[in-house]
């Protein structure tokens, strides 16, 4: 039923044909039906959603990646509330306001994917163990390191680790669409700004 009342939702409001193919893919699903990558893909909606929320107004702050967001299936509440979503505000957040929480996730990633290597949780060419171990002397200590909640990068288990690595890649990357989109000022799909980008 739920589905049902969604889908309806998109073809009334004229947005079932803007959906991207991926998010298609995943409402004509039936329930149960989604495979182990579109299970997988929820980290990546809720930092598409957590932007999309800071960007039209329905938050005044977006949560740092310094507080290791999580992912949160409420992120769609109160969006179909607001009448009207505009980023012509004059508080909303600029395309610099993007390119500075893309830059941020971008460390993160580097973190994460450093701390993985040099861990053996994931694989990699020696070149990317010799700068993993650098990089990972270089921000060792509680006074150095990247904060991820009451914890430090270097601090966190395997799972958490993963975790924080795969949000601050989604929020790397769609804070890079959302920003080349304002900057344009016409818009495209992320899918096609996606196949463009060299990215980790």
């Amino acid at each position: 039923m739920t589905r049902q009342n969604q889908n309806a939702f998109l073809r009334a409001h004229r947005l079932w044909e803007k959906l991207e193919s991926a998010e298609l893919a995943l409402v004509t699903t039936q329930d149960g039906g989604w495979t182990i990558e579109q299970q997988g893909e929820a980290i990546n909606w809720c930092e598409q959603l957590r932007l999309l929320r800071w960007i039209f107004g329905v938050d005044t702050e977006i949560t740092s990646m310094e507080h290791s967001p999580k992912i949160d299936f409420r992120l769609y509440q109160g969006v179909l509330d607001q009448q009207e979503l505009s980023i012509e505000s004059a508080k909303a957040p600029t395309s610099a306001d993007l390119i500075v929480q893309k830059e941020i996730a971008q460390a993160y990633v580097a973190r994460t994917v450093a701390e993985m290597k040099a861990r053996g949780i994931m694989p990699g060419s020696s070149e990317l163990e010799a700068w993993a171990k650098e990089l990972r002397a270089e921000l060792g200590g509680p006074s150095t390191d990247l904060l991820a909640g009451v914890k430090t990068v270097g601090d966190l288990d395997a799972d958490s680790l993963r975790l924080l690595a795969m949000t601050a890649i989604a929020r790397y990357r769609y804070s890079g669409y959302l920003s080349d989109v304002l900057s344009a000022g016409i818009p495209f799909s992320f899918d096609s700004w996606l196949a463009t980008q060299n990215h980790p």
